[in-house]
C-alpha cells in the first residue's frame, strides 16, 4: 500500500522498519522516500510503502525489526491521523458563486 504522509511536529521521518500506527490499523514501513515540494517552508512530506505487519512473513518481520533496530534511534512509532473531510452541502454544489 502507498501512501503519504507530512511530518507537522518537524521531527525526522520515517525509515524502514517504523510503525505507522492509525486509529484502526497498524502497519510496517517496508520503504519510504522524502518528496520535493513547491514550496521549501512547508513541512516535509513523505511517500510511505506500507504493509499490515500480520501480511508479513515472520521472517521479513524480523529483518525489519532488525534494520530499525541498527539505527541510533531505533525503531519509531508514527501516529497517522487522517485529514478531516471538507463538507459541503448539496446546496452548496447548487448555489453560483458571485
Amino acid at each position: 500500500m502507498s501512501h503519504w504522509m507530512d511530518i507537522l511536529d518537524g521531527g525526522p521521518g520515517p525509515k524502514r522498519g517504523d510503525i505507522v500506527q492509525t486509529t484502526v490499523r497498524t502497519y510496517l514501513v517496508l520503504r519510504s522516500r522524502r518528496m520535493r515540494r513547491r514550496d521549501p517552508a512547508a513541512c516535509p512530506r513523505y511517500t510511505l510503502w506500507m504493509v499490515r505487519w500480520w501480511q508479513l512473513e515472520p521472517e521479513m518481520r524480523k529483518r525489519l525489526g532488525d534494520s530499525a533496530a541498527r539505527r541510533v534511534d531505533g525503531q519509531r512509532v508514527f501516529y497517522l491521523k487522517w485529514y478531516p473531510r471538507k463538507k459541503k452541502s448539496f446546496e452548496d454544489y447548487l448555489r453560483r458563486k458571485a
